[in-house]
Formats: C-alpha cells, sequence, structure tokens
C-alpha cells in the first residue's frame, strides 16, 4: 500500500537511436505549416532538415555548450538568456528574431528587457511570450508557433536575396521554458513528431536540455489536442 497522494505516470524520454556514425537516427516527415495562419512558409519545405539533424554527433556535446545556443532546426536555435546578449554570436549566426519566455513577476521579466535594446541597435525582430507559471505554457504554444511562423515568412519575403530567417528562442538557463517552447513549435509544423520524437529532437541538438515531469504531461497534452485537430480538419 502507499499513502502517497496520486500521480500521473512517468514520461520517460528514451536516448534517440543512432546511426552507424553515432548521429541521431530521428523520422521527422514532412514539415506541414498551419494553414490556418494563412503565411507563406513553403520555402521551408526546400531544406534538409533530415540530413541536419542526422550530421549532429551527440558524443561532440561538451559541458561548456551549455552556456550557447543550439540550432535545433536550420531556422529555429534555443539557448540561454547569456547567448541573446552576445552581438558577435548573433551576427555570426545571421539571427534575425530573438523570442524570449518569460514569467510575468519575476526579476528576470525586466532583466531580459535589455535584449529589446540590443535587438533595436541590430536591426533584429524581438517578441516575448510571459508566462504566469509553467501551467500556463500550454495555452501559450499556439501564439509562440504564430510569432515565429509570421517572423519566418515576412523576414523571408523582407530579405529577398534566398537568405534563411533564423529565429533563438530563450529563458534564463534555455534547458526548461523555452525548450518546451521549441518542442511544441515542433510539434505543430511536423505532424510525424509526437511529444515524444519532438523532446527527442531538441535534447540530440542541445543535450543539456531537462524537461521536468509537468513540462512533459503539459507536451503529452498538446500532443492530443493537434491530433484531435487534425483529425477534425480532414
Amino acid at each position: 500500500y502507499t499513502y502517497r497522494v496520486p500521480t500521473p505516470p512517468r514520461i520517460i524520454i528514451p536516448p534517440p537511436l543512432l546511426n552507424v556514425e553515432s548521429n541521431p537516427n530521428i523520422h521527422i516527415g514532412h514539415l506541414v505549416p498551419p494553414q490556418s495562419q494563412n503565411l507563406d512558409l513553403n520555402y521551408l519545405k526546400d531544406i534538409d532538415i533530415k540530413g541536419f539533424i542526422a550530421q549532429r554527433n551527440i558524443l561532440d556535446w561538451s559541458y561548456i555548450k551549455r552556456r550557447e545556443a543550439q540550432p535545433i532546426m536550420p531556422f529555429i536555435y534555443l539557448g540561454p538568456f547569456s547567448t541573446v546578449k552576445d552581438k558577435g554570436y548573433l551576427q555570426r549566426e545571421c539571427i534575425t528574431m530573438v523570442l524570449a519566455v518569460r514569467y510575468t513577476h519575476s526579476f528576470y521579466s525586466t532583466t531580459v528587457n535589455a535584449v529589446a535594446k540590443v535587438a533595436d541597435e541590430m536591426g533584429i525582430g524581438y517578441d516575448c511570450v510571459d508566462i504566469a507559471d509553467n501551467q500556463d505554457l500550454i495555452q501559450k504554444f499556439p501564439q509562440a508557433t504564430r510569432i515565429i511562423n509570421k517572423h519566418l515568412s515576412d523576414a523571408h519575403a523582407r530579405m529577398g536575396d534566398g537568405s534563411l530567417p533564423k529565429v533563438l528562442v530563450f529563458c534564463e538557463n534555455g534547458n526548461e521554458r523555452s525548450a518546451t517552447v521549441v518542442a511544441a513549435y515542433l510539434m505543430e509544423m511536423f505532424p510525424a513528431l509526437n511529444h515524444i520524437k519532438a523532446m527527442q529532437v531538441c535534447q540530440a541538438q542541445r543535450f543539456c536540455v531537462n524537461y521536468e515531469d509537468g513540462l512533459k504531461h503539459l507536451l503529452s497534452s498538446y500532443w492530443d489536442i493537434l491530433v484531435a485537430r487534425r483529425a477534425v480538419a480532414s
């Protein structure tokens, strides 16, 4: 017998299968942007995303890389707050927008405002997703996806030279809230990626990502919502 409060079963995220070169072998499937957003993102379908994922060697990860941002997809980066203040990094990686995932009532919510100044000085986009707590994230996933996709569409049309817009999503450490937002984005953009695979993709690119049980269950619930939404649409 046990007298503890009943809790949902734990969601285990197994490491992704590796190919002979120790690179992740995850079935990504086709990119299918949400039709409801009515944005031109067809150019993203021409990117070799499968090849991009396959070339990331997990064994190359080092502890110091947690302080940097990593590309989860060619057009989506994930990293900590410190990276966003590094103008040199933003220029080298050709980041065109930074997206903050922040608590509304914390010291961090005020310090992150400095990022807006950096973005303005560099002429890149800046936006934020404000949440009251982690449970509030599931309501903000669609908002984050719209922000990212609108920038990818608008920036690609504005640049006009075939360059690829890139969005850097961040929170304090780049391992929890922002990683959850990126995983939810992948689930919405790639129907073949469920919550398990989406988290695997993020962890394969940024090994220090940490999804605690509450965040895993949020993504599981959001996957159920996406499946139901797609079933109705079809």
